[in-house]
């Protein structure tokens, strides 16, 4: 059985901190996934805001299993992707850790980080970066074959994955066209193509849109919330408290383990 491993760059994880991606964006709709309306409260901001304020370490760049799966077949999926021509499709180029932010970015607002554009990617060390030379960018998806099946027969107002390429539209304007590549190489129908023209988003972009100005000025406001009695400390602290614990184990090896390694 394949084991599939993956460790991402921790710069680009704690980038990613500092913005409102779609992952965050999916929490903050004010719609669920059957379309009904839904009330976004200090509750669901919180639970966002939680992920933005965490110590992440070289362990949180570790994956395994699908999402690492997922990660690896990108550039595999983009290659398959570019061989076909289907009428005018765009050459795409697979992106890997980079976050991108609007023109003015600022801390809490929107980002995307792309599977691959249409240009080649034009920093190395720089995390967080605009870019406004793409006009087209790629989301893959390489789900198991269920939900790979499924996917590939839902009309595509309708698949979920939409809300990810619509929040790299609302980021950057000038990105016209998208593809969702849904690819799984272990089946007979590897690869299905959804293409995505910025009108077909219009509305979601603009709820998105919408989402970033409750978030920002939620944030605002954040300091105001009622709240227990607070002792601050350092944020990495639990990594002291584990190195502590592995040098007591050291010099006691045939103790109870109490940590992992």
């Amino acid at each position: 059985m394949t084991k599939w491993f993956h460790k991402c760059d921790l710069g680009w994880l704690k980038a990613r901190q500092k913005c409102l991606t779609a992952t965050d964006v999916k929490e903050l709709l004010p719609v669920t996934k059957t379309g009904r309306k839904r009330t976004i409260g200090d509750e669901q901001y919180l639970k966002v805001l939680s992920r933005k304020l965490v110590n992440l370490t070289e362990e949180d760049c570790l994956s395994t299993g699908a999402a690492a799966r997922g990660h690896i077949l990108e550039p595999y999926a983009i290659d398959r992707y570019n061989e076909e021509d289907f009428g005018g499709n765009e050459f795409l180029v697979h992106w890997d850790d980079i976050v991108i932010t609007k023109e003015d970015p600022i801390w809490g607002g929107l980002a995307f980080s792309p599977d691959a554009m249409n240009v080649s990617p034009n920093c190395r060390s720089q995390i967080i970066t605009t870019f406004a030379d793409a006009t087209a960018i790629g989301e893959v998806k390489s789900y198991a074959a269920e939900k790979h099946l499924t996917c590939g027969h839902t009309p595509k107002d309708e698949l979920e994955e939409r809300w990810q390429i619509a929040t790299a539209m609302a980021v950057c304007p000038q990105i016209q066209t998208a593809y969702l590549l849904f690819y799984n190489p272990s089946m007979r129908e590897q690869l299905y193509i959804v293409d995505y023209d910025r009108a077909d988003l219009a509305d979601e972009i603009a709820m998105i849109e919408q989402v970033e100005q409750d978030w920002l000025a939620w944030l605002k406001d954040f300091d105001t919330l009622d709240k227990h009695y607070t002792v601050d400390g350092d944020p990495g602290e639990e990594q002291k408290i584990i190195a502590a614990i592995m040098k007591r184990e050291e010099l006691n090896p045939e103790g109870e383990r109490s940590v992992v390694r």
